[in-house]
């Protein structure tokens, strides 16, 4: 069970400036502040200055996954690929949807994407079995056109 906080008087500027140093985590900016998340999370409902701050860290943190996500890009990594497709690509028709119709069509012919082990491949051959999925997926849209 956790200790009992004390009533203390906290400024929106003392919250704002914790929600920066902890990158929004309001639990950790309560436990810093001696006050229950209840508080922070009333104040922060009530503070537009809160509120932005909270904004600016969600911003940074989405900044940061962003280059941890470009540099695992730039390694070749295909989780980040498949992640990149699935969250990004979906307007130009990639990501799960698309694999799971590519599969369906792959059933008709008794081959399954599932089927494939990539456990034992090096970087440049998932990379090279990543594009020709990405040509073949490709190539099956335009022929639907």
């Amino acid at each position: 069970m956790g200790r009992k906080k004390v009533n203390r008087k906290v400024s929106d500027l003392e919250i704002s400036r914790w929600m920066i140093k902890f990158d929004g985590k309001v639990s950790k900016v309560a436990e810093q502040l001696d006050v229950t998340t209840a508080t922070i999370y009333r104040r922060m409902k009530n503070s537009p200055k809160i509120q932005a701050r909270l904004e600016d860290a969600d911003e940074r943190q989405v900044d940061k996954a962003l280059g941890v996500l470009d540099a695992h890009l730039e390694s070749q990594s295909l989780n980040a690929a498949k992640y990149v497709l699935d969250n990004r690509g979906k307007k130009k028709g990639y990501g799960a949807n698309a694999r799971e119709e590519v599969e369906e069509d792959d059933k008709s012919s008794g081959i399954s994407l599932s089927q494939l082990d990539t456990s034992k491949m090096d970087v440049n051959s998932k990379k090279l079995l990543m594009q020709s999925l990405l040509l073949a997926q490709k190539k099956l849209e335009e022929d639907e056109e």
